[in-house]
C-alpha cells in the first residue's frame, strides 16, 4: 500500500497528445435548433428559465426569416450544408457593443411582456424605458469604427445568378410551414396576445385604460 512519502520508480510514460478542436459550423437545422433552445448558451440563471419557457430567439415561423435576412445582407453565407460568417459579418460582430449581443435581451424582453400581460406594468413605461436605452446606445456608439476589406465585401450587382461577387453561395433560405400562433405563451402559461420575437408588433393594453396600443420592439430593457 503507498503511503505519504514514499518514493516511486517512474518505468514508463506515454503522454497523450491531444488538440482542443473548434465547434462544428452550423447547418439550416443546428442553427434553427440553437435559437429555438438559445438557453443553453445562457449563464446567467433568471435568463436561462425564462429562455426554456418560451420560443427561444424568434419564433417557429420568423427563425428561417431571421437567419434568410442575414444571408440577403452578406452576413452569412452557404459553404455546402454549413452556414458560415462572412468578414463582414464577423466585421460587424466584434463592432457592436457586447450589450446588444446579450442574448440574456430576450428573456428580460420577454419578463417585460409578461408583467404586462398581468397587469404589473405599464406599457407605455416600457416602450419608454426601451426607446431610452436605444437611445443611449446610438450615442454612445455613434462613431463606431467597423473595418471591411473591400474585396470581401458581397456586391449582389456584381454577383451572377445564386452566387456572390466572392463565389459563396446565396441560395434563398427555405421557410418551413407553421401554423399562426393566436399569441404568445409566457413562462406562467398565459396567452398574452403579444406576438414575441424581436422587431415585431406587439399588441397590448395600456395601464388599464382599456385601450389597445401597437409597439414595435427593437431593442432590449437593460
Amino acid at each position: 500500500m503507498t503511503a505519504v512519502g514514499d518514493i516511486h520508480t517512474l518505468e514508463m510514460l506515454n503522454p497523450g497528445i491531444e488538440t482542443t478542436k473548434p465547434p462544428q459550423p452550423f447547418t439550416e437545422a443546428t442553427l434553427l435548433g440553437a435559437m429555438e433552445n438559445i438557453a443553453r448558451y445562457v449563464t446567467d440563471p433568471e435568463d436561462k428559465k425564462i429562455l426554456k419557457e418560451t420560443d427561444g430567439l424568434g419564433t417557429p415561423a420568423t427563425r428561417a426569416d431571421i437567419i434568410g435576412n442575414a444571408v440577403a445582407r452578406d452576413y452569412l453565407y452557404y459553404a455546402g450544408k454549413h452556414i458560415l460568417p462572412t468578414e463582414k459579418g464577423t466585421s460587424m460582430i466584434n463592432a457592436l457593443p457586447q450589450v446588444i449581443k446579450d442574448v440574456g435581451v430576450t428573456a428580460r424582453w420577454e419578463k417585460g411582456l409578461e408583467m404586462i400581460a398581468s397587469g404589473n406594468m405599464d406599457y407605455d413605461r416600457f416602450m419608454r424605458h426601451i426607446e431610452g436605452w436605444i437611445g443611449k446606445i446610438i450615442d454612445d456608439n455613434r462613431n463606431i469604427p467597423i473595418h471591411i476589406d473591400k474585396s470581401s465585401v458581397q456586391k449582389s450587382s456584381a454577383s451572377g445568378a445564386g452566387f456572390s461577387s466572392s463565389g459563396r453561395s446565396r441560395q434563398k433560405y427555405s421557410r418551413r410551414k407553421t401554423s399562426a400562433a393566436s399569441g404568445t405563451k409566457t413562462s406562467s402559461g398565459r396567452k398574452t396576445g403579444l406576438k414575441s420575437g424581436l422587431g415585431r408588433t406587439k399588441r397590448v393594453r395600456s395601464g388599464g385604460s382599456g385601450t389597445a396600443r401597437r409597439g414595435k420592439l427593437t431593442a432590449n430593457d437593460e
